[in-house]
């Protein structure tokens, strides 16, 4: 199954929990299999503050609950040029 979803921490937060829950894994055992410590887990899955766990972490999480990680490029605002050309009025330009 493929996720395709625009998240924030509280949403990984949220994803991790219910992943390890329906995996049957304990916050013992997916912080071990992860090389890190549970209550690093603990303040993950429950958003307490642990913004920054670091990638590779929560890598190492996420692949063991059958997930991953991908980057997409966001939109640019347009430029002050590019937004007048696009309001520009074509009658403006008739004589």
């Amino acid at each position: 199954m493929c996720y395709i979803l625009h998240m924030n921490i509280s949403h990984i937060s949220q994803l991790v929990a219910a992943r390890r829950r329906a995996q049957q894994l304990t916050q013992a055992e997916l912080a071990q299999r992860a090389g890190i410590a549970r209550r690093t887990l603990s303040e993950l899955e429950s958003s307490a503050g642990t913004t920054d766990i670091g990638f590779r972490k929560l890598e190492r999480i996420l692949n063991i609950l059958g997930l991953t990680v991908s980057f997409t490029e966001t939109c640019q605002r347009p430029t002050e040029a590019e937004l007048s050309a696009i309001f520009t009025d074509e009658d403006d330009d008739a004589p």
